[in-house]
């Protein structure tokens, strides 16, 4: 009786280790496909005012900056950016966002340019 149970058990064995092997390279397959290349589920929503969500200053800045200068812009003293139009025009605020400094990391290839320039524009009517 044992040489007919070790006949069954080992093809058994290597059925079960066959047929492993090609779930797990399926599963392992099927993570590598299927990307969606539709450029349209990817685009922004556009604002209420026409700014698209990419270049909408606030929502930059909610994603980019809270962190260090907060939600009401003055979290930092030495950073505080309530008033910052009045002590800095905006090509000074483009340059400081893009290049950094002082603390700062640039955001040059972080941020396109269109958003640099919204977030300057923002930041200068703040006085």
């Amino acid at each position: 009786m044992s040489t007919f149970y070790q006949k069954k058990v080992i093809p058994l064995k290597i059925k079960l280790v066959v047929l492993s092997t090609i779930v797990t390279i399926s599963v392992l397959l099927s993570g590598c496909g299927g990307a969606n290349n539709n450029a349209t589920n990817n685009a922004p929503p556009a604002a209420d005012n026409g700014v698209t969500a990419a270049a909408d200053p606030e929502t930059l800045y909610k994603q980019n900056c809270t962190s260090c200068h907060g939600d009401t812009l003055s979290k930092m003293k030495n950073a505080n950016l309530s008033n910052v139009g009045a002590r800095l025009s905006k090509d000074d605020i483009h340059t400081k966002i893009a290049k950094g400094g002082g603390g700062m990391i640039a955001f040059e290839g972080r941020l396109e340019a269109n958003e640099i320039d919204a977030l300057a524009d923002w930041l200068a009517a703040k006085k």
